[in-house]
């Protein structure tokens, strides 16, 4: 794939093609968190229509399932961003998964991981996966940035 991630992104705000759950992986996670807001930038989404936070139990999930229960306060979508997903409990995911399966539309998630393969398959199945991916060129070079877009769904 010749694109970026913000590219890709963009072009999917840009067309109205924004899917409900993202999957970020990979090695990068300073890129991640970047595309995410750049998606809450561009759909001029209010900052107290952002949820950013860690969720490792499943009480998290059902408090954040509370405030998804409410309409967006100030922006036509509420962005929801859970960093490093993979440390979050198995009945946590599972109940992540109940939201991901009934999505609301006008709620978007991004789960951010550095190891997709330690969260439920069924959890992974229901979000597009965009690896980041951050490689040395050369030693003592800066680092050039790749990633790939999963079409397929596990």
């Amino acid at each position: 794939m010749n694109s970026t991630p913000l590219e890709f992104l963009k072009a999917a705000v840009g067309t109205n093609k924004l899917s409900h759950a993202y999957l970020f992986s990979g090695n990068d996670k300073e890129a991640q968190l970047k595309a995410a807001l750049l998606v809450a930038e561009l759909l001029e989404i209010n900052s107290a229509d952002v949820i950013s936070l860690e969720l490792n139990a499943i009480e998290q999930v059902r408090v954040l399932a509370q405030r998804l229960s409410l309409s967006p306060w100030a922006s036509p979508f509420k962005i929801v961003i859970l960093q490093d997903i993979h440390k979050a409990t198995q009945d946590a995911q599972s109940a992540l998964l109940k939201l991901l399966e009934e999505p609301r539309g006008d709620t978007v998630f991004f789960l951010l991981t550095s190891f997709p393969f330690l969260l439920l398959p069924t959890l992974r199945s229901r979000a597009q996966e965009i690896r980041f991916w951050k490689f040395p060129q050369e030693a003592g070079s800066p680092f050039k940035f790749r990633f790939s877009v999963c079409d397929t769904f596990l």
